[in-house]
């Protein structure tokens, strides 16, 4: 038997999401380009999902308010949102970019675990199947570049893997209680306000310079913000391990962008990388229970 309704729709909202965070990614490389810093795409994402999701609030006669008990779960979510940011863009300071990206795509295999672990239960060994396959996937289209290894990009590496738990298993368990608007409405305005401080702290904020990175900024931020209510709405309908896994398309979608778009060229391993990421996910659609 195939899986349910409400799952297949939660993992066509977890593609359309990563599909929306691989789009968003080749326009932060075209926008890092350009002369824009980290601290200004992190604040400039947060700042326009947050107005987004309140314009929603407003039109849709919706409440902010969530209650006290919520609030573990928000602080799980920011503290993950600012890690996987934080931790994955120190970590290409240290390390090559294929390999940082390697290493936090290690999350889609620890969400099932730790998904499996709270509900007191043997972990889907389909599913895990599935994250490996697609990890595997994964580091034969990266091709990661494994000298000058250092210690301190692979520690960032894993810690915004690790920041990635809170986000899924956290998200999960907040939209199935809560309105998932004014959810990501305390996410982002949050996780803005922090990140704005660490950008008065740290290196600032590096307004674009020509229309054309306006044009980046605002892609940037536009499909940012489209990913994340994506992401919200997907582990609404599906496990956090099942949307998870999906999320292995995203650096595998960037590549594609970049192929079809910018014209840089594929080997065949990365080919090869891209069927079994592909065939990862078909074992995921096709799974039984």
């Amino acid at each position: 038997m195939a899986i349910g309704r409400g799952e297949g729709l939660g993992l066509v909202l977890a593609g359309a999401g990563a599909a929306s965070y691989a789009v968003s990614a080749v326009l932060t490389g075209l926008a890092y380009g350009e002369g824009i810093n980290p601290m200004t795409l992190v604040a400039s994402r947060f700042s326009l999902a947050a107005l987004v999701v309140c314009i929603l609030l407003v039109t849709w006669r919706r409440s902010i308010v969530l209650p006290r008990a919520a609030w573990p779960l928000l602080a799980g979510m920011v503290a993950g949102s600012l890690g996987t940011a934080i931790g994955y863009m120190s970590a290409i300071d240290y390390i090559p970019v294929s390999l940082a990206v390697l290493i936090f795509y290690t999350f889609p295999i620890l969400v099932p675990l730790a998904e499996a672990a709270l509900e007191r239960r043997a972990p889907s060994l389909r599913l895990l199947l599935a994250s490996l396959v697609g990890f595997a996937g994964l580091a034969f289209a990266l091709g990661p570049d494994l000298s000058g290894l250092d210690w301190r990009g692979i520690a960032f590496g894993l810690l915004a893997a690790f920041s990635a738990l809170p986000l899924f298993l956290c998200g999960r368990r907040l939209v199935l209680r809560y309105d998932a608007v004014a959810v990501a409405a305390h996410i982002n305005l949050i996780s803005l306000t922090l990140a704005f401080l660490m950008a008065v702290l740290g290196a600032g904020i590096a307004f674009p310079g020509t229309a054309v990175v306006w044009l980046y900024l605002f892609g940037v931020c536009g499909f940012f913000a489209s990913a994340f209510m994506l992401q919200l709405y997907a582990v609404r309908h599906a496990s956090a391990g099942s949307a998870a896994m999906v999320f292995n398309a995203e650096p595998l979608l960037t590549i594609l962008i970049a192929w079809f778009f910018l014209g840089q060229a594929l080997g065949w391993v990365q080919w090869l990388g891209v069927g079994l990421v592909f065939f990862a996910l078909s074992l995921l659609v096709n799974r039984k229970g």
